[in-house]
Protein backbone atom coordinates (compact mmCIF):
# COMPACT_ATOMS: atom_id res chain seq x y z
CA UNK A 1 0.00 0.00 0.00
CA UNK A 2 1.10 3.33 -0.82
CA UNK A 3 0.03 6.91 0.85
CA UNK A 4 1.21 10.18 -0.74
CA UNK A 5 0.06 13.91 0.26
CA UNK A 6 1.54 17.64 -0.06
CA UNK A 7 0.97 20.31 1.85
CA UNK A 8 1.31 24.09 2.35
CA UNK A 9 2.58 25.51 5.57
CA UNK A 10 3.28 29.19 6.27
CA UNK A 11 6.55 29.11 7.21
CA UNK A 12 10.17 29.41 4.65
CA UNK A 13 11.34 26.07 3.41
CA UNK A 14 14.43 26.49 5.55
CA UNK A 15 12.46 26.69 8.62
CA UNK A 16 10.02 23.71 7.84
CA UNK A 17 13.58 21.91 6.84
CA UNK A 18 15.03 22.06 10.39
CA UNK A 19 11.82 20.45 12.21
CA UNK A 20 12.01 17.44 9.54
CA UNK A 21 15.77 16.97 9.74
CA UNK A 22 16.25 17.45 13.26
CA UNK A 23 15.28 13.62 14.23
CA UNK A 24 14.80 14.22 17.91
CA UNK A 25 12.47 16.77 17.11
CA UNK A 26 10.30 13.75 15.75
CA UNK A 27 8.47 13.45 18.99
CA UNK A 28 7.02 16.34 19.15
CA UNK A 29 5.17 16.47 15.98
CA UNK A 30 4.38 12.84 15.29
CA UNK A 31 1.90 11.67 17.77
CA UNK A 32 2.72 8.17 17.59
CA UNK A 33 6.31 8.41 18.76
CA UNK A 34 6.20 7.83 22.68
CA UNK A 35 10.20 7.72 23.12
CA UNK A 36 13.48 7.57 20.99
CA UNK A 37 17.10 6.92 20.88
CA UNK A 38 20.04 7.47 18.85
CA UNK A 39 22.48 4.53 17.86
CA UNK A 40 24.91 5.00 14.86
CA UNK A 41 24.57 3.13 11.42
CA UNK A 42 27.35 2.66 9.01
CA UNK A 43 26.20 6.13 6.47
CA UNK A 44 22.39 6.51 7.77
CA UNK A 45 21.43 8.07 11.35
CA UNK A 46 20.05 4.71 12.88
CA UNK A 47 17.22 4.99 15.26
CA UNK A 48 15.01 3.23 17.77
CA UNK A 49 11.87 4.70 17.98
CA UNK A 50 9.35 3.15 20.28
CA UNK A 51 5.63 3.67 18.45
CA UNK A 52 2.27 3.77 20.27
CA UNK A 53 0.80 -0.46 19.52
CA UNK A 54 3.49 -1.02 18.34
CA UNK A 55 6.78 -1.07 20.32
CA UNK A 56 10.23 -0.66 19.62
CA UNK A 57 11.17 -0.48 15.72
CA UNK A 58 14.14 0.40 14.34
CA UNK A 59 14.47 3.48 11.68
CA UNK A 60 17.36 4.22 9.10
CA UNK A 61 17.38 7.89 8.23
CA UNK A 62 19.11 9.52 5.46
CA UNK A 63 18.80 13.46 5.24
CA UNK A 64 19.71 15.54 1.88
CA UNK A 65 20.20 18.90 3.26
CA UNK A 66 20.88 20.47 -0.55
CA UNK A 67 17.81 18.72 -1.90
CA UNK A 68 15.97 19.53 1.46
CA UNK A 69 14.73 15.73 1.21
CA UNK A 70 14.29 13.16 3.61
CA UNK A 71 13.81 9.34 3.29
CA UNK A 72 13.58 6.55 6.26
CA UNK A 73 13.25 3.10 6.31
CA UNK A 74 11.26 1.63 9.41
CA UNK A 75 11.17 -1.64 10.19
CA UNK A 76 9.86 -4.06 13.08
CA UNK A 77 7.10 -6.61 14.54
CA UNK A 78 6.31 -7.63 10.86
CA UNK A 79 6.15 -4.44 9.21
CA UNK A 80 8.06 -1.94 7.01
CA UNK A 81 7.81 1.78 6.32
CA UNK A 82 9.19 3.29 3.54
CA UNK A 83 9.02 7.23 3.77
CA UNK A 84 10.15 10.41 1.75
CA UNK A 85 9.44 13.93 2.89
CA UNK A 86 10.50 17.02 0.27
CA UNK A 87 10.53 20.37 1.56
CA UNK A 88 10.05 22.84 -1.59
CA UNK A 89 10.11 26.31 -1.14
CA UNK A 90 7.19 28.76 -2.43
CA UNK A 91 8.47 32.18 -1.91
CA UNK A 92 9.94 34.00 1.67
CA UNK A 93 7.21 32.58 3.90
CA UNK A 94 5.78 29.54 2.19
CA UNK A 95 6.86 25.89 1.24
CA UNK A 96 5.22 22.54 0.40
CA UNK A 97 6.01 19.28 1.95
CA UNK A 98 5.57 16.15 -0.06
CA UNK A 99 5.00 13.36 2.16
CA UNK A 100 5.09 9.65 0.18
CA UNK A 101 5.11 5.91 2.58
CA UNK A 102 5.28 2.69 0.89
CA UNK A 103 4.02 0.03 3.62
CA UNK A 104 4.97 -3.83 3.30
CA UNK A 105 4.81 -6.78 6.02
CA UNK A 106 1.19 -6.30 7.92
CA UNK A 107 1.22 -3.04 7.83
CA UNK A 108 0.21 -3.01 3.69
CA UNK A 109 -3.35 -4.18 4.28
CA UNK A 110 -3.85 -2.38 7.42
CA UNK A 111 -5.99 0.35 5.53
CA UNK A 112 -6.00 3.10 8.63
CA UNK A 113 -2.65 4.00 7.97
CA UNK A 114 -3.45 5.40 4.52
CA UNK A 115 -4.22 8.39 6.47
CA UNK A 116 -0.97 8.39 8.88
CA UNK A 117 0.48 10.49 5.90
CA UNK A 118 -1.52 13.45 6.17
CA UNK A 119 -2.02 13.25 10.30
CA UNK A 120 1.76 13.52 10.19
CA UNK A 121 1.37 16.66 7.40
CA UNK A 122 -0.99 18.47 9.54
CA UNK A 123 0.85 18.03 12.87
CA UNK A 124 4.12 19.25 11.25
CA UNK A 125 2.00 22.28 9.78
CA UNK A 126 0.86 23.43 13.15
CA UNK A 127 4.61 22.43 14.82
CA UNK A 128 6.11 24.80 12.33
CA UNK A 129 3.32 27.74 12.16
CA UNK A 130 2.69 27.92 16.14
CA UNK A 131 5.09 26.07 17.72
CA UNK A 132 2.40 23.89 19.80
CA UNK A 133 0.58 20.93 18.99
CA UNK A 134 -2.80 19.61 20.32
CA UNK A 135 -2.27 15.72 20.97
CA UNK A 136 -5.67 14.53 20.28
CA UNK A 137 -4.90 11.24 22.52
CA UNK A 138 -3.45 12.75 25.85
CA UNK A 139 -4.39 16.37 25.02
CA UNK A 140 -0.85 17.27 25.82
CA UNK A 141 0.37 20.18 24.54
CA UNK A 142 3.89 20.48 23.29
CA UNK A 143 5.82 23.80 23.01
CA UNK A 144 8.72 24.81 21.39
Amino acid sequence: MEARRELGINQSATAVWQHVANVSEWIQWNGAIRAMKRTFGSQDDIWMIRLTGVGWVTVAIHADDQNRRLCYRMTGKGAIELGQLTVCSEGNTTCRVDYRVRYGGWAAWWRPLRHTVAWRLMRLKEWSETGQIRNRWSLETFQR
